[in-house]
């Protein structure tokens, strides 16, 4: 965890952090808040990490849904304190933070559409990270044959005419 910690510091050097929207500037804050106090620690994160290292000893791939539920709605989300952006993306969003965490490889493919709100839904894959990058061809190759079994939209429906199907690469 300190070397990813330390090369989040590093990418952050140099930053004009007023840019930044207030929620960024107040995650950060609390990030360097916490640290000074020396409450982030690896333990956690190494348990995990273990945990789902055993788990892919016999899978290769984790599937899970992209969203716990429907997006909030739309508005202005930046004027919002820093507490309740969190606190909504947890109860929507929770499946991203722990492949995040561990600097593990995902990604999100889409799945079909929600019959009642009408939105897109998706689904993560998930695989344990490779020095080779063997992780990423996985997630990749299994998104491409998914796609090939039920190609995606390009558009979303109603907002525009779908440009040609690009032709697939076998």
């Amino acid at each position: 965890m300190s070397t990813q910690r330390g090369q989040g510091q590093a990418d952050a050097r140099g930053l004009d952090t007023a840019l930044l929207n207030p929620r960024t500037r107040t995650h950060a804050r609390l990030g360097r808040f916490a640290s000074r106090l020396g409450l982030l620690r690896s333990g956690p994160v190494d348990r995990s990490r273990t945990t789902i290292t055993r788990f892919f000893d016999d899978y290769d791939v984790l599937l899970t849904p992209t969203l716990a539920q429907s997006g909030p709605e739309a508005g202005l989300w930046s004027k919002r304190s820093w507490f309740a952006n969190l606190a909504s993306n947890i109860r929507y969003a929770p499946y991203q933070s722990t492949w995040n965490l561990l600097d593990w490889p995902a990604a999100s493919v889409p799945a079909g559409w929600h019959t009642v709100d009408g939105v897109p839904l998706g689904v993560q894959i998930v695989a344990p990270r490779h020095p080779n990058a063997a992780g990423e061809a996985l997630i990749l190759s299994l998104a491409l044959q998914l796609e090939r079994i039920r190609p995606w939209p390009r558009v979303a429906p109603g907002f525009a005419s779908e440009p040609a199907e690009p032709e697939l690469q076998a």
